[in-house]
């Protein structure tokens, strides 16, 4: 009986602790991030995706460093060359159209995909990214791509 009265007494001090914290949560005038911090908040995601040496801007030499960290993780056998497979199981891929991607960077025909022929096709994104083709990526055009990251997460 006098376990059962000290369970009961640590869960209705559980139960205690978790209603005071959501009223203090609640009533600490919480708000949504302005526009501006959103922007904020999605530009430091797509830089601590992209910046890949850590110099706080986005360009051509963080594509090149992106897209050989994306094929050294693709390359599952580690022979240096990525089969339609590796292209199938790739994050950064589409497993349906695996076939049709390796084939528009395999440019000797041979249906593997060497590193430099990885290398030498830049990564949509930054192209889209890259909207004035300087291999510096702004402010600017990471606010235009915004409505365009939006409108692919709803369909």
């Amino acid at each position: 009986m006098e376990l059962q009265t000290k369970k009961l007494n640590a869960h209705i001090t559980h139960l205690f602790i978790l209603i005071s914290l959501t009223l203090l949560f609640s009533c600490s005038g919480h708000k949504k991030p302005n526009m501006k911090n959103r922007f904020e908040m999605e530009k430091q995601k797509i830089i601590e995706e992209w910046d890949i040496d850590g110099n706080g801007i986005i360009n051509c030499m963080d594509q090149s460093l992106k897209r050989r960290q994306q094929f050294t993780q693709s390359d599952l056998d580690k022979n240096n060359f990525l089969d339609v497979k590796e292209f199938r199981m790739a994050p950064w891929g589409s497993a349906a159209f695996a076939a049709e991607y390796l084939s528009s960077y395999d440019q000797n025909n041979d249906s593997l995909v060497s590193l430099s022929e990885f290398e030498n096709k830049p990564d949509p994104f930054f192209v889209r990214l890259d909207k004035n083709q300087d291999c510096i990526v702004s402010d600017d055009e990471i606010k235009k791509m915004r409505p365009n990251r939006r409108m692919r997460k709803r369909t």
